[in-house]
């Protein structure tokens, strides 16, 4: 199951930002990615000690949550 799952988390960051952003977070999870959602879940992945962030790190790798968090912080300065 594990290994499925970051089989799919890589699949989503390799088909590329556009795509990440509305397939996966706007399509699938039907979030709008408010300037409030995306500073909370950057605020989440940026700091490894918080509970979330660790979750997150063990299910998915910490290789993802570092490039899950890069793309957040993308979002962010494109307003």
């Amino acid at each position: 199951m594990i290994d499925q799952t970051k089989q799919f988390a890589a699949d989503l960051l390799s088909s590329g930002y556009a795509s990440w952003r509305r397939y996966c977070i706007e399509v699938k999870y039907g979030l709008s990615l408010t300037l409030e959602l995306v500073q909370a879940d950057i605020a989440i992945l940026d700091d490894a000690n918080k509970e979330e962030s660790r979750c997150f790190s063990k299910l998915y790798g910490q290789s993802y949550r570092e490039q899950v968090l890069a793309r957040f912080q993308q979002t962010a300065a494109d307003g």
